[in-house]
């Protein structure tokens, strides 16, 4: 059966015992009673990622290509302007910096002639012209490259899907090893970190885009039965804490589960991380156990 968010809502509030009213969104504007429509618009959502990222569900994973967060193009800038005039801002995004060569293993940021050190993109403005974040001192032209700055000491950068819900511990090359009669897809552990919408690691783009095992939300339409009577469940119980009268002692015990979830959710991404994990990020989430 092909689900849908609405379906699922309503089988929430069945589960409270309402076998009458129904929502008819779940994003808070629909039709249906008011206090249901508002609330599930409250929590569907933000219940529906905290369960598919809990890595329980093998249905949302999903081995996906991803493309270097890196674009290299002609460029010309002209002095006392902060607009630049490129070869496409296909794949670009604001924020990476204008440089002059790729950035790998933490080196060195370089930036062309008459662009002011640090420069990055402001905004986008069309399909060939970008807004700096500083303004020219000189005007020249030349091949660029528009990238994110990788400090994290890996070679290369890889930008996230927009989809993702976390990765899983291991990458394989897109190639295959052909011993006849049999097809043997070339499968490799790499170390690698995933952080503020991007993959950092030591996989070469020049084996082709490397693909990742990731835990992706594929929509309603594909969850199975048993994912859709979890997300039910969960649903139905923030409804019902949402709607009960509540104490301090109620509230403390619900965030001390929140930081228990997350921190396993934190430490299945964190052991991906080949270089260790330094202190003030593992510290505070409770480390590795």
């Amino acid at each position: 059966m092909a689900w849908t968010d609405v379906q699922i809502a309503n089988l929430a509030l069945l589960k409270l015992g309402e076998q009458v009213a129904r929502v008819t969104s779940v994003n808070g504007t629909g039709t249906g009673p008011t206090k249901w429509e508002q609330m599930i618009g409250q929590v569907y959502e933000l219940t529906r990622q905290e369960e598919i990222r809990s890595f329980k569900w093998q249905f949302a994973m999903k081995r996906q290509q991803v493309i270097q967060a890196q674009v290299t193009t002609p460029a010309i800038w002209t002095a006392g302007s902060g607009i630049m005039q490129v070869g496409t801002t296909v794949g670009m995004i604001a924020g990476w910096l204008v440089s002059s060569v790729l950035i790998q293993g933490g080196g060195q940021v370089s930036f062309p002639v008459g662009i002011p050190s640090g420069t990055t993109i402001q905004s986008i403005i069309d399909g060939t012209h970008i807004q700096m974040s500083a303004v020219a001192t000189a005007s020249g032209t030349g091949t660029l490259v528009f990238q994110v700055n990788n400090l994290t000491g890996y070679w290369f950068a890889y930008v996230v899907p927009p989809n993702l819900r976390g990765v899983d511990i291991y990458a394989v090359f897109p190639n295959y090893t052909f011993v006849w009669p049999f097809k043997i897809q070339n499968i490799v552990e790499f170390g690698f970190i995933n952080e503020a919408g991007y993959i950092y690691t030591n996989l070469d783009p020049g084996n082709g885009n490397p693909i990742f095992l990731m835990v992706v939300d594929p929509g309603a339409a594909l969850y199975p039965a048993d994912f859709v009577e979890a997300l039910s469940c969960r649903i139905a119980m923030k409804l019902w804490t949402s709607s009960a009268k509540r104490t301090l002692e109620d509230l403390n015990a619900e965030y001390a589960g929140c930081l228990a979830r997350a921190q396993g959710n934190n430490q299945a991404e964190a052991t991906n991380d080949e270089m260790g994990s330094p202190w003030w990020s593992e510290d505070r989430r409770g480390g590795r156990g």
